[in-house]
């Protein structure tokens, strides 16, 4: 098997290792347990240490197309309605809206390919109705967020990778906040979730504090699609992953997760995830332990590396 995985990195063109790897499994190999010290954590998401942040106090409106907004301390919330735009290297907080960051969709006069990167966001923390980034045509990228009811709200053709959402608001009975690390929208559409650390709770939350999930898909009948969840670290909530609520999901995709106990043994309360069993689901483990979740398959087919680089 060894002389397979040396064969698959000396082909003519550049194969990442992990790439052999997850194709030297598909071919029958033992499973490896992904390392989970290069996951998103406080050291390598947020504003990047030693910055310079210029402050600003109030609503940021972004109306013009490629705007770059870059090392901002911004008290306040913001609101885009331009196209292209990127925010890089800058801290918000002290937002009093439902959106700290609203990306309005383009029939409400909103923008398209918003980025967001090695940024922090800290919502107000307040009994419930804040999330950080919403609604669609976005990418969240090195992304810190925490102090919200919901990490981020997902329409259509957004991402999240390689980013850290945690320490949400703890659940107060008078209020009844729906905690959510991610809310999939009803109907959501292209959707990826890739490489990111997700926690549905707060900090320290006794029995009754704890969130809803860690990712939660809305869904109905009709179902989102083209939604996949891969590659991430997920804890907390009553169950920790709901897939499409209602019916089976088009084109949805949930793999190689892992699904830790940090804040309950079962992962959430009830569990690591409910409804997903008539999804795709493949390769999804215990994090503590790498044992397989029960119900799927061991690893997922083997697709063609996104960066391959040709050698002639």
């Amino acid at each position: 098997m060894m002389k397979t995985l040396q064969k698959l990195t000396r082909l003519k063109f550049a194969v990442p290792v992990a790439v052999a790897i997850s194709i030297l499994t598909f071919l029958g190999g033992s499973p490896v347990s992904a390392q989970t010290t290069s996951y998103p954590d406080d050291t390598n998401t947020g504003v990047p240490a030693g910055t310079t942040l210029t402050p600003f106090t109030g609503t940021y409106r972004i109306t013009v197309d490629g705007t770059t907004v870059d090392a901002m301390n911004i008290s306040g919330c913001v609101e885009i309605r331009a196209n292209n735009v990127t925010i890089k290297r800058t801290k918000i907080q002290g937002c009093g809206g439902t959106y700290v960051i609203d990306n309005y969709a383009s029939a409400q006069g909103g923008g398209t390919n918003l980025l967001i990167v090695d940024s922090t966001i800290i919502c107000s923390g307040s009994a419930g109705g804040s999330t950080a980034v919403a609604q669609q045509d976005y990418t969240l990228r090195r992304v810190n967020i925490s102090r919200c009811e919901n990490g981020i709200w997902m329409e259509v053709r957004a991402t999240i990778e390689d980013s850290f959402i945690h320490n949400l608001i703890c659940y107060n009975s008078a209020t009844d906040p729906h905690i959510d690390g991610v809310q999939i929208a009803t109907r959501a559409t292209n959707i990826l979730i890739q490489h990111n650390r997700i926690y549905g709770d707060c900090d320290g939350a006794t029995a009754g504090q704890g969130g809803n999930s860690a990712v939660f898909a809305n869904g109905n009948p009709s179902g989102e699609s083209n939604v996949t969840v891969t590659n991430n670290i997920l804890a907390g909530g009553t169950y920790t992953l709901y897939c499409n609520q209602g019916g089976k999901g088009i084109n949805n995709i949930y793999s190689n997760n892992r699904f830790s106990t940090i804040f309950r043994p079962n992962v959430g309360v009830y569990g690591p995830w409910d409804q997903c069993s008539d999804e795709t689901i493949v390769g999804n483990v215990y994090n503590e332990t790498g044992q397989l979740l029960p119900g799927q398959s061991t690893v997922s087919a083997p697709r063609a590396p996104l960066n391959v680089r040709i050698i002639r």
